[in-house]
């Protein structure tokens, strides 16, 4: 599967956060993030991408969280700054 290309290298990244580390390798290991590290909001607590804390957006597809300034250019990006409900992932968006 392709849900993880982005992890192996942000977990390099200085902002991470230690849980979020823990959270992507057990992911990691069973396929699916555990169910206790979802809020009650149904979403992660850290940017999918950057592993870091601080102001989200939640994509209505999946659990993921992301930092807007960490979204790749493309569909989601245009479509998050056109504030778009629901709005979905890059991931969610490339899977269909």
């Amino acid at each position: 599967s392709n849900s993880n290309t982005n992890t192996s290298t942000s977990n390099n990244n200085s902002s991470a956060h230690p849980a979020a580390i823990a959270v992507e390798n057990a992911a990691q290991e069973s396929g699916t993030v555990p169910d206790e590290f979802i809020g009650q909001d149904g979403n992660l607590f850290y940017c999918r991408i950057c592993l870091g804390l601080g102001e989200v957006v939640c994509c209505d597809g999946c659990p993921h969280v992301f930092h807007p300034t960490c979204l790749p250019v493309g569909p989601s990006k245009e479509s998050l700054e056109n504030d778009a409900d629901p709005w979905y992932c890059h991931e969610c968006v490339e899977n269909g």
